[in-house]
């Protein structure tokens, strides 16, 4: 015979098991689509880069939109006037920059024949000096240059291809961006269908959460671009290069952008101290700049300003960094902080649940020991 007592807790237990169970297979379900996913990215990265360029733009415009739309402003009339703004400022900086690159290109073409003058005979007397070898006598060997140019044209032709798919690229970012914003509340909300009713506000809540997350992460961003741009200006001006005030808010701002900031602002430095004949102390400072900047960057700045926004070590910055880089390659770098400021979100909110449990809180039992 049943004992009553037994049954009742049989059946206790089986909501209790099919909860665990439950739970267990939405893990493995989310683990087994996140896993897809980056597969996915993986595989379409250089095909899905002008998507996830635009969901970004258009992620990141829609506070100013709302701001907008709050003020009485329609949503496609909102966008199209942040939209024009936007384009108005990248005009305006580029009637700046554009002319500066000619001037200093025709600069360079105008000193290449000194250039190579100078080059050839630095080149001339090194060889009699160390070879006792007289260069006008050599006679240039040019039974392989076919087997060079070659691969240099193969080169060049998927460097051009490359550059028409990264304009085509410029062209349809914007366009893409233009369509997500009009429709963003609408597709934000897609996901919804595909979650059972009874989590909606829960899940609306988590998503705004780590909204909130990225959108400190940006504006955290932008901030130690100002802080970069300063301290890039103010070094760049005193080494003695024309336009440091210019190239310092290139290499700041660009430096939302993991290397690239600093790559082209360091180099763009250089040419120009190259071409006006600078001294070896301008090229020192140029150098005592950038590595400065980028030491307190790395160890002051983005610690304090992005790593106390996230909540993140700035070792666990640089691990994340680095994890996106490996996985995603550039656009991973790009994407890498933001999602892990949604997974900490998400991350802290199971880690609560779990100290406010049971499991966790339960004291010691007498067969524990």
């Amino acid at each position: 015979m049943t004992n009553p007592s037994n049954a009742a807790s049989d059946s206790s237990q089986r909501p209790a098991l099919g909860a665990n169970v439950e739970r267990l297979a939405r893990l493995l379900f989310w683990l087994i689509a996140l896993y897809l996913g980056s597969k996915l990215l993986a595989a379409g990265a250089s095909l899905m880069a002008p998507v996830l360029q635009a969901i970004l733009i258009a992620f990141f415009m829609e506070p100013m939109i709302a701001w907008m739309e709050r003020k009485g402003v329609g949503r496609p009339l909102g966008i199209a006037v942040l939209g024009l703004a936007t384009l108005g400022l990248l005009a305006l900086f580029g009637l700046v920059l554009i002319p500066f690159l000619f001037t200093e290109l025709a600069s360079a073409v105008q000193k290449l024949p000194d250039w190579a003058q100078g080059a050839w005979n630095s080149l001339s007397e090194l060889l009699r000096a160390k070879f006792g070898t007289d260069p006008t006598t050599i006679t240039p060997d040019l039974s392989g240059l076919t087997g060079m140019l070659e691969p240099a044209l193969l080169a060049s032709g998927k460097g051009l291809l490359t550059g028409v798919q990264s304009a085509l690229g410029l062209i349809l970012v914007p366009i893409l961006a233009f369509y997500l914003s009009v429709d963003w509340r609408r597709i934000v909300r897609l996901p919804l269908l595909l979650i059972p009713v009874r989590f909606h506000e829960k899940t609306i809540g988590r998503a705004s959460r780590m909204s909130a997350v990225a959108y400190g992460w940006a504006a955290a961003q932008m901030r130690v671009g100002s802080i970069l741009a300063v301290l890039y200006g103010i070094g760049l001006t005193l080494s003695g290069v024309r336009y440091g005030w210019l190239i310092g808010l290139i290499a700041g701002y660009g430096n939302m952008v993991p290397y690239v900031g600093t790559a082209v602002g360091l180099s763009t430095a250089l040419l120009i101290l190259l071409l006006d004949g600078g001294s070896t102390a301008a090229f020192v400072g140029i150098g005592v700049t950038f590595v400065v900047t980028q030491l307190l960057e790395g160890y002051v700045i983005t610690p304090r300003v992005v790593g106390q926004q996230l909540g993140l070590s700035p070792l666990a910055l640089l691990i994340i960094l680095m994890v996106g880089g490996g996985l995603f390659g550039f656009f991973g770098m790009m994407l890498a902080i933001p999602t892990a400021a949604a997974l900490t979100v998400l991350g802290r909110e199971y880690l609560d649940k779990y100290h406010a449990s049971e499991t966790y809180t339960a004291p010691k039992t007498s067969d524990e020991g």
